[in-house]
């Protein structure tokens, strides 16, 4: 933004003058709004991350999200299994509802190396 002000400076008075003038006189106004919203979105991961009991300093935020996305989603599979389980014991055939899903899955693995094994969801 000093250039452009240095710029205005520079040229004076003219039509070029006026574009350059418009342009800081919007421009100021968006990098403050920017600039604003910056410290506000640091100040939220700072917090954030403190929450988790992580270092904000040598926490990096991709590292940060992405096993926040990992836990995320293990936390959901682990849910999906406690309903399961839960259905399962309300309902006597769901048991062979499992079977007939895990053999469907060993069906698909046919001449691949596949980590399927069988799991005890009780």
């Amino acid at each position: 933004m000093e250039a452009v002000r240095k710029e205005a400076e520079i040229r004076g008075r003219g039509n070029h003058s006026l574009l350059v003038r418009d342009f800081l006189v919007n421009a100021e106004d968006k990098l403050r709004r920017l600039k604003t919203a910056a410290k506000m979105a640091q100040g939220a991961f700072r917090e954030c991350v403190e929450f988790f009991a992580e270092s904000p300093r040598t926490t990096d935020a991709n590292t940060f999200f992405s096993l926040l996305v990992r836990f995320v989603k293990a936390f959901k599979f682990v849910i999906a299994v406690v309903l399961l389980s839960a259905h399962r014991e309300k309902t006597p055939d769901a048991k062979t509802k499992i079977t007939q899903v895990e053999q469907r899955e060993r069906r698909k693995c046919r001449g691949r190396r596949c980590n399927f094994e069988r799991r005890d969801y009780s």
